[in-house]
């Protein structure tokens, strides 16, 4: 009977034991888990970030493009203007036929 005793014993303080590590294992989860939400929160604000920048630069980029068809539309204008500038600067053909 007192080695059931001692057997009883020994196992509950093995149980202890294990539950004494579990319990430390728990707390070092916990901070892990933490510092794993502290990273997935910077990774969010960095998604964030490159979000509005990749916006931005889009938009820059259209307005660019924009502006550079503004640009060849005006030079495009310009040239028809020269053209029909000079036309009316031509003398007249002589449509008069000789012989």
């Amino acid at each position: 009977m007192f080695k059931e005793i001692i057997e009883a014993a020994n196992h509950a303080f093995g149980v202890t034991s294990e539950l004494t590590q579990a319990t430390g294992d728990i707390a070092r989860h916990e901070e892990v888990i933490q510092e794993l939400r502290g990273e997935v929160h910077a990774l969010s604000q960095n998604v964030e970030r490159l979000t509005f920048e990749i916006e931005r630069m889009r938009d820059h980029a259209e307005a660019e493009r924009r502006q550079a068809q503004t640009e060849r539309e005006k030079l495009l204008l310009q040239l028809e203007n020269a053209i029909l500038k000079m036309e009316r600067r031509l003398p007249a053909g002589d449509h008069s036929t000789k012989g």
